[in-house]
């Protein structure tokens, strides 16, 4: 039986908390996407977005855990070293047998 290599064609990247409001002109920061922790009582970080309603992204990254609201709680912090870092993502995909991925933005446009 012929072997083939694996590609994934739908993989997602963590974008850095402050990926907008440090890289977009100081006269629109105060517009800009961006990531709050704790928002009006709730626990957990949001994606806050103007024209949009905000949302939890710590679901954005739920590969192998359950969604329950501990883990809706948890913030970026704890999101696995694969989805921000290319180094373990590299060692993720090595693990997986993954040969290539295309990678999309979570919260991004």
């Amino acid at each position: 039986m012929a072997t083939f290599p694996i590609m994934d064609a739908d993989a997602h990247m963590c974008e850095p908390p402050n990926l907008w409001t440090e890289r977009i002109e100081q006269r629109f920061r105060d517009r800009a996407p961006r990531i709050v922790n704790g928002l009006n009582g709730r626990k957990g970080a949001f994606f806050v977005c103007e024209g949009l309603p905000p949302f939890p992204v710590s679901g954005t990254f739920a590969a192998g855990q359950t969604f329950d609201k501990k883990f809706l709680e948890s913030g970026l912090e704890n999101a696995p070293a694969g989805a921000w870092d290319p180094a373990a993502r590299l060692k993720d995909m090595d693990l997986d047998g993954v040969v290539a991925q295309i990678l999309y933005t979570t919260m991004g446009f």
